[in-house]
């Protein structure tokens, strides 16, 4: 199983950055995870790549998103936000060091280079969870004539 991994980070000034593979075959970071369950796989590759042992517990956000990006292999895009403990320790550490193949981008120069199509789609709504969408209380509500007239919905 390919998988295409979209790692938040924020930096000290607040901007938040992802990492990108250039050599990678989709927008964010490529790897194979030659058989071992996904988020295994993925905390392995962080590991090797930012020198430092990563667990689970490390992520406030760690989510999988459908449907399978369109990319050559296809691969599963996930998403992962450093809790904020962990963010204060490592992000601009990470930032600063050089990586090999490594390029940083922000959320909307991300954006801005994908094409029109279903990919994007699924970008997008990467970002309302790494924004925070899964952890907000949203709520409808349905408006009735007596809210209505409460809220003066009908007068012009």
């Amino acid at each position: 199983m390919n998988v295409t991994l979209l790692l938040l980070i924020t930096d000290s000034r607040g901007v938040m950055q992802l990492p990108i593979d250039v050599n990678g075959a989709s927008q964010g970071l490529f790897l194979d995870t030659a058989g071992q369950p996904p988020s295994k796989a993925i905390m392995k590759y962080l590991s090797e790549l930012f020198d430092r042992e990563f667990v689970r517990d490390d992520f406030g956000v760690f989510h999988s998103l459908s449907p399978m990006l369109s990319t050559k292999p296809s691969s599963v895009l996930y998403v992962a936000r450093f809790k904020p403990e962990i963010k204060e320790l490592v992000a601009d550490k990470i930032l600063s060091k050089p990586l090999s193949g490594i390029q940083w981008i922000t959320m909307a120069g991300l954006m801005r280079s994908l094409a029109p199509g279903r990919d994007r789609v699924v970008y997008n709504k990467a970002f309302q969870v790494l924004a925070g969408v899964l952890e907000g209380d949203i709520a409808a509500l349905e408006v009735d004539d007596e809210v209505r007239k409460r809220l003066k919905l009908d007068e012009p």
